[in-house]
This record gives C-alpha cells, structure tokens and sequence, in this order.
C-alpha cells in the first residue's frame, strides 16, 4: 500500500525518493537527516515531515538561521 501523504500539504506532487524518505523518517520513530545534493527537494521532505505533524494533531516550529551580511 503506497504511503498517503498528509492531508494538509498542499504542495506539487513528491518524488518518489522524497516520499520514502518520509516512511524511513515515520519508521525510525520520526527522527533523521535527509542528504542530497543542492535543489534536489530536501525542503519538501521537510514540509512533508512538518505537515504530517500537523495532521497528527502537533504543534510545529521551523527554525531558519539567517545570515547577516559579514557575519560569515
């Protein structure tokens, strides 16, 4: 049976690799590091892991460092 996405997310339609990247995510007790290489879509697997969350009824932070101009 193929893994529904959340019902929440409202993006395009995943990659396959992003979609078991979830389920790896799911079955290692939603914990992991997502590495591709640039532009790949590791954001969209982090949106998906985010609104899975949500629809499980939890509360999301996202967290983005920015970076100041000559603060290296």
């Amino acid at each position: 049976m193929p893994l529904a996405l959340p019902k929440c997310y409202v993006g395009n339609e995943p990659r396959a690799w992003q979609i078991e990247a979830l389920a790896a995510w799911r079955a290692h007790g939603r914990q992991g590091v997502v590495e591709a290489v640039t532009g790949t879509g590791k954001t969209t697997v982090g949106v998906l892991a985010a609104a899975a969350a949500v629809d499980a009824g939890e509360r999301v932070m996202v967290l983005v460092r920015a970076l100041v101009p000559g603060s290296g």
